[in-house]
C-alpha cells in the first residue's frame, strides 16, 4: 500500500509539473450547423480588440500549430504518468455533476401562482428533470427516455403528451444527465449521449467499454428544441450536437447558454498503449503532427470545428486535469442557432453564473517536493467570462487557495466575487526508498475579488480541520457551515469589501448541507443531525434567527431520527422550498433493519402495505422511501405529510426487484395544490387546503 501510494505521488508530480497552460479559444458562429442549410457555414473568430481580457494575464496563442504543439509537448511529458497508474488518476477525478442542474418554466398564458424551481440568481434559470409552466407539468426520464407533458387541473391529472427523446438521435445512442427548460411554446432537452459500438482499439474490435470517450471520444452534448404549442403533438424542430460532454447549462430570456467539457486524456490513450513501453509511446507520440493532435482537442459542433482565431492562454503555473470545455450560447427564438461560443482548454468543476458573468472554478494541484517531504495544495482557478444577448467572451482569470464545495460557495454583489473555500494540504514524507508517513489537513478561506479577479479582501485559516458543507450569500453578508463534530454557523460581514470579519460563529450539533433564505431575519438549514462524536442519526431542519448578526440562534430544529436524504442533500433542486407558501419538501429514507429483525420468519410474502405492518418491500431492500412535507410557524416545524408511493398503492413483492421497488421523489405546486412527482411512475394529486388526495396518476 505505502509503495502504491508513492508511484501515485510520483504521477501526480509529473502531471502537475506539465499542466502549466490553460487555453482559452473565442469563436463566434455566424450560422448554425444543422439548421437545415447545408451549406458550408463561415466559422470565424472574434476581431482582435473587442476582447477586455488584460494582456498581461491572458496571452494569445497563434492557431492550429501552436495548439497542437502544446497538446504534443503535454502528452510527451505524461508518457511515464499514464503507462502504469492510469486508473489511480481515474479515481482522483471526481466529476461533481449535477450537484448542479435545474429549470424554470414561462407561463403559458396563465396567472396562476406556481412553483418557479429553486435557482440560485435571479432571473438566471437551471436545467432541471421536473418543472411546471402554470398549466402542464414536465417530467424528464433518462431511465423511460422521454418526456411527459401532464395537464394539472387542481385535483385533476391527464397525461397528454410524451416525446421518446431516441427519435432524432443515432441508433444505438444511450443518453444520461438529461435537463429540460421550457419557454413559452418551446421545449429544450439537454443531455449526454455514448455511442455504444466503439470502433478498432488495440487490437480489440467492437470492445465496448463503460467509459468509452477515453476510446473515441463518444461522449457528446445532445441539444434538442421541440415546438410545445400543441401540447398533445410535440413537434421536432432542431438538433445542435457538440462533441464534448455536457456540464451545466443556464438560460436567461430566449438565450440558452451550455458549458460541455471532454477529457483531454482522450488524446493519451487514442495514442499510447496503457501498459505499453514508455519509449516507445514518445516515440509514437513524436510522430504525429500538430495538426492531428490540434483536432482532437477543438470542439467540434455538428461537426464542425470551432475557429481558432482567438486562443487565449492564462498566465498559470499549476493546472488540473486539462479538457475541451466550450461555453455555447444559442437562441431558443431562432431555433438552437448558435450565436458564439468560447473554448477553454482547463477543466471545470463547479459553474457560479451572475446576470452578467459565468464564473467557471477549476481545481488545480501544487506540488512542493524537497528531498524528504512532498507537499500538495489544493486551489482554484477562477475564469470568468461577460454574456448576455447571445454573447460570450473572456474577461479575467484569477487564483484563490482551496476548493469550493459546490455554485452556492460563490457570490457577485456590487462588482465583486466572494468565495468561501476548504482548503487541502497533505504531506508525504519519504524514507529513502518508501513513504514513512502520511500527514492532511483541512482549514478555510474566504476571499473577496475584484472585478480583475484580484484578491482585494480575505480570511484565512478558519475552522482548522473541518470542511464547508454548505454556503449562502445575502447582499452584503455571508453564511457558512462548516463541520467535523458539531456544526458552527460562521457569519460574514462584507460591507468592506477590503476587510470581511466574522461577526458570529454559533456552534450547533449536526451540518447544514443546504441553506435557504427564508426571509430578512431567518436562515434555513436542512442537513443531518449528529452527536458529539460527529456521527450522523437522522435528517435535520433547522431554523437560524439571524436578525441580530452578532448573535445568531438556532430557534427551531426538527429531527427526522434514523433518516437519511442522500439525494436532496447532495442535490439542492430536489427540495421544495417556498417561504411564501411556508411550504418544505424533500425526499427522505428510513433504515427499516430492526423491524425486519423483529418480523417473524412465518410472516407471508403476501403480506399488504397497512400501516401498522412492515411491507414486503422493505424486508426486501431494508429500507423505505417517502416524500415528507413541513411547515414552519412560530418557532417550530410540523410534518404536514408523508407519501410512500409503494404503501400508498398497496404494492406486494415476492422478489427483489429493485426497478420496481426504487423511488425517486421530486414536488412542486400549482396554485393550492402539490404534485408529488414519482419518477417513472406517476403523480399524485394533494390539495394543500386539507391535505385531501386527488387524482393518483399511474405511468403507463
Amino acid at each position: 500500500m505505502k509503495k502504491s501510494k508513492k508511484i501515485i505521488s510520483i504521477i501526480m508530480a509529473v502531471v502537475m509539473m506539465t499542466l502549466s497552460v490553460i487555453v482559452v479559444s473565442k469563436t463566434l458562429f455566424n450560422n448554425t450547423p444543422g439548421n437545415g442549410n447545408e451549406e458550408d457555414k463561415n466559422i470565424q473568430g472574434r476581431e482582435q480588440g473587442v476582447n477586455p481580457v488584460d494582456d498581461k494575464i491572458i496571452q494569445s496563442i497563434d492557431g492550429k500549430e501552436e495548439l497542437g504543439r502544446y497538446v504534443k509537448e503535454y502528452v510527451k511529458n505524461n508518457a511515464l504518468a499514464f503507462e502504469k497508474e492510469i486508473n489511480s488518476l481515474e479515481e482522483a477525478y471526481v466529476e461533481k455533476t449535477d450537484s448542479k442542474s435545474d429549470s424554470t418554466g414561462i407561463a403559458t398564458g396563465t396567472d396562476t401562482d406556481y412553483y418557479k424551481n429553486n435557482d440560485q440568481t435571479n432571473g438566471v434559470t437551471e436545467g432541471d428533470i421536473t418543472i411546471t409552466d402554470g398549466k402542464y407539468i414536465y417530467i424528464y426520464s433518462d431511465n423511460k427516455k422521454n418526456i411527459r407533458i401532464i395537464e394539472a387541473d387542481n385535483d385533476k391529472l391527464n397525461e397528454v403528451g410524451i416525446i421518446d427523446i431516441l427519435d432524432n438521435l443515432e441508433e444505438n445512442t444511450y443518453t444520461y444527465n438529461g435537463k429540460i427548460y421550457v419557454y413559452g411554446d418551446k421545449l429544450v432537452c439537454l443531455m449526454n449521449t455514448e455511442r455504444m459500438n466503439s470502433p478498432y482499439i488495440n487490437g480489440y474490435e467492437n470492445f465496448i467499454v463503460n467509459d468509452c470517450a477515453y476510446f473515441d471520444n463518444c461522449r457528446d452534448t445532445i441539444i434538442v428544441l421541440y415546438d410545445i404549442s400543441e401540447r398533445d403533438k410535440p413537434v421536432f424542430i432542431n438538433k445542435i450536437t457538440v462533441d464534448n460532454e455536457y456540464v451545466q447549462s443556464r438560460m436567461v430570456g430566449n438565450h440558452l447558454y451550455v458549458m460541455t467539457q471532454k477529457s483531454f486524456y482522450d488524446v493519451l490513450y487514442g495514442y499510447m498503449e496503457e501498459y505499453g513501453d514508455n519509449e516507445e509511446n514518445k516515440e509514437k507520440i513524436e510522430d504525429i503532427s500538430y495538426e492531428e493532435l490540434a483536432g482532437k482537442v477543438i470542439t467540434k459542433i455538428n461537426g464542425k470545428e470551432v475557429s481558432t482565431d482567438n486562443i487565449y492562454c492564462p498566465d498559470n503555473e499549476q493546472s488540473g486535469e486539462p479538457s475541451t470545455c466550450t461555453v455555447i450560447a444559442l437562441d431558443i427564438n431562432n431555433d438552437l442557432n448558435v450565436t458564439d461560443n468560447c473554448t477553454i482548454i482547463g477543466s471545470i468543476d463547479d459553474v457560479y453564473v451572475s446576470e452578467q458573468f459565468i464564473y467557471l472554478f477549476n481545481r488545480v494541484s501544487k506540488n512542493d517536493d524537497e528531498s524528504r517531504t512532498s507537499t500538495y495544495k489544493e486551489l482554484t482557478d477562477v475564469i470568468k467570462f461577460k454574456y448576455g444577448d447571445g454573447n460570450v467572451e473572456p474577461y479575467a482569470k484569477g487564483n484563490i487557495d482551496g476548493t469550493v464545495n459546490n455554485q452556492f460557495s460563490a457570490d457577485e454583489y456590487d462588482g465583486y466575487l466572494r468565495v468561501v473555500t476548504t482548503e487541502y494540504e497533505y504531506n508525504m514524507i519519504y524514507e529513502p526508498s518508501d513513504i514513512e508517513e502520511f500527514q492532511d489537513k483541512y482549514r478555510n478561506n474566504v476571499y473577496v475579488l475584484d472585478d480583475k479577479l484580484n484578491v482585494y479582501g480575505r480570511i484565512e485559516g478558519l475552522a482548522e480541520d473541518e470542511r464547508i458543507y454548505s454556503a449562502r450569500f445575502m447582499k452584503d453578508k455571508g453564511y457558512f457551515v462548516t463541520f467535523r463534530n458539531t456544526d458552527p454557523l460562521f457569519v460574514v460581514d462584507f460591507s468592506k469589501p477590503d476587510n470581511p470579519k466574522i461577526l458570529s460563529e454559533l456552534k450547533v450539533t449536526g451540518f447544514s448541507s443546504y441553506l435557504h433564505m427564508w426571509n430578512d431575519n431567518l436562515l434555513l438549514g436542512i442537513g443531518m443531525e449528529a452527536n458529539e462524536s460527529g456521527i450522523t442519526n437522522g435528517v435535520k431542519l433547522s431554523m437560524f434567527d439571524i436578525s441580530d448578526l452578532n448573535n445568531t440562534k438556532e430557534i427551531a430544529k426538527y429531527v427526522e431520527e434514523d433518516t437519511e436524504a442522500y439525494e436532496a442533500l447532495n442535490n439542492y433542486k430536489e427540495i421544495l422550498v417556498d417561504e411564501n407558501k411556508n411550504l418544505i419538501g424533500l425526499e427522505m429514507s428510513k433504515d427499516n433493519n430492526n423491524r425486519i429483525e423483529e418480523s417473524t420468519s412465518t410472516e407471508s410474502n403476501s403480506t399488504s402495505y397497512n400501516s401498522d405492518k412492515s411491507s414486503n418491500y422493505e424486508k426486501f431492500i431494508g429500507y423505505s422511501q417517502y416524500y415528507v412535507l413541513y411547515r414552519y410557524d412560530n418557532n417550530s416545524f410540523t410534518e404536514l405529510l408523508k407519501y410512500d408511493y409503494n404503501k400508498f398503492n398497496n404494492l406486494k413483492f415476492t422478489e427483489f426487484d429493485y426497478e420496481k421497488m426504487y423511488c425517486d421523489y421530486r414536488g412542486l405546486y400549482i396554485g393550492n395544490y402539490l404534485y408529488i412527482i414519482t419518477m417513472d411512475k406517476g403523480v399524485q394529486a394533494i390539495n394543500l387546503s386539507d391535505l385531501s388526495y386527488g387524482d393518483n396518476l399511474i405511468f403507463n
